[in-house]
């Protein structure tokens, strides 16, 4: 009985040892593109990894095409990808079954400006709708570059040009951006109170307007590395009659603001990652045209850390932020500079509070779900194939957030942060669903420590395209 076990055992030794051998043969790898009907074939291929002749084992082939989705995914030209592997006796056939997504977009715009979703829900301020008109041809000519043009009305009147070109020349990794802004506002923020925005209003003119002109270059050495500096001009235009502090009285300050900015992107999506890793680094800096007014310089540092837990299923997200502006607190400062500055940032459980600050660190953590997904053909014989899918993911999710601002040393305005010099938490849980063309629908239960108050929040995310 021992000799027939022992015997059992080294048959299967060796059939585990062939197995192995024979996932760690290098075969001819022969690469297939399906449905890349618009989509030129070298924009797919870049970011691959491996191309047509190659020699890899089935075991290298199988991680190199999950990468490659990931990549994929990141250029958000595709709504769907399937990978099929055939090995044969001699090579290794890898077929990409693409889904081209609706690359030209005529569309009417009907937007809130607040940051979030629920500030404008709690505050129901009807003069602080956009609306009007934009046209953005993604994938334009099949070469992943983007032409887009706006005219947007309302609160904050913007009217857009820009054009961007990523991968030219004969290795593929330059890009190139150039582009044109023009806002205008009757009302506007022109100040912080309790951590709260004061508004002023005109019913008869403009009370600032502002120019923006700029050009970009990119270098992307690698497939997960992008490298950038840009220039742009900006100059805003006052009302004689408003002005945050002594620099604006001028009416008309310029500023050239030069930009380094760095980004290092290995998540397996940018709409809703559960795996991979972000990070961004930016420089930018505001010079005045006068001597005798601050400059400014602006570092933002984002960290990203996605983890799959156990199974596809559950995942962990760590966001690690931190912005620090470095201006002369013995020069002037333009309140707008200093508002750009600390405006976007947001916390969850604080959606309705800014945190006027000159550094803000903050540290967020989701731990999230997946309840389900699914994919349907729907009206396949009417709508064009980039609609006849729909797609969606619905995850629940339980986070933490802390955050911490100081408080301002600049004598240029009067700014109020109730949160300065301390710590802030919060914590809840809620439910985020992705769907199709990278909309993500959110709502939370969140406990903000600070009040001691449980509030209901939502939040609608739609990517927007900005390089500068």
């Amino acid at each position: 009985m021992k000799s027939i076990k022992l015997i059992f055992f080294v048959c299967l030794c060796i059939c585990l040892v062939k197995v192995n051998a024979q996932n760690d043969e290098q075969k001819q790898i022969s690469v297939s593109l399906i449905g890349n009907d618009k989509t030129k074939a070298y924009i797919i291929l870049r970011e691959i990894g491996f191309s047509n002749g190659d020699s890899l084992s089935i075991n290298e082939i199988q991680n190199l095409v999950n990468e490659s989705v990931a990549n994929l995914n990141r250029l958000r030209l595709f709504n769907f990808i399937d990978v099929e592997t055939i090995e044969t006796q001699d090579e290794i056939i890898v077929k990409y079954n693409l889904q081209e997504r609706w690359y030209y977009w005529g569309y009417p715009i009907l937007e809130h400006s607040e940051r979030n979703l629920s500030t404008f829900i709690h505050y129901r301020d009807l003069s602080r709708i956009n609306y009007g008109a934009a046209f953005d041809w993604f994938n334009f000519r099949g070469k992943n570059e983007v032409l887009r043009f706006k005219t947007r009305l309302g609160y904050k009147e913007h009217y857009a040009l820009s054009y961007h070109k990523p991968g030219f020349g004969k290795r593929r990794i330059d890009g190139i951006l150039v582009f044109a802004d023009f806002f205008r506002q009757k009302k506007l923020i022109s100040g912080i109170v309790k951590n709260q925005a004061e508004f002023r209003q005109s019913d008869s003119e403009y009370l600032r307007n502002i120019l923006d002109v700029g050009l970009g270059y990119s270098y992307r050495p690698k497939i997960k590395c992008v490298f950038e500096i840009g220039l742009k001009f900006r100059q805003y235009i006052y009302s004689q009659e408003f002005y945050f502090n002594d620099l604006s009285k001028s009416t008309r300050p310029r500023y050239l603001m030069p930009k380094i900015e760095f980004n290092y992107d290995s998540r397996n999506s940018i709409v809703y990652p559960v795996s991979g890793f972000y990070a961004n680094l930016r420089l930018t800096s505001s010079i005045y045209q006068q001597k005798e007014y601050s400059k400014n310089i602006n570092l933002n540092l984002l960290l990203q850390q996605n983890t799959s837990l156990g199974n596809a299923d559950l995942s962990l997200r760590n966001e690690l932020f931190a912005r620090k502006l470095l201006f002369d607190n013995n020069k002037q400062v333009l309140f707008d500079e200093f508002f750009n500055f600390y405006g976007d940032f947001f916390m969850r459980g604080y959606e309705f509070y800014y945190f006027p600050s000159d550094f803000i660190v903050s540290s967020k953590n989701t731990l999230s779900y997946k309840l389900f997904d699914f994919r349907l053909n729907v009206l396949s014989s009417i709508l064009p194939d980039e609609f006849s899918k729909v797609f969606s993911v619905v995850y629940l999710e339980a986070f933490g957030d802390i955050a911490y601002s100081n408080l301002s040393q600049s004598n240029s305005f009067d700014v109020s942060n109730m949160f300065g010099d301390k710590f802030v938490y919060s914590t809840g849980f809620g439910v985020s669903i992705e769907t199709y063309y990278d909309r993500l629908l959110q709502f939370r239960v969140a406990y903000n420590t600070y009040f001691n108050k449980i509030g209901i929040f939502a939040e609608f995310k739609t990517p927007l395209y900005k390089k500068f």
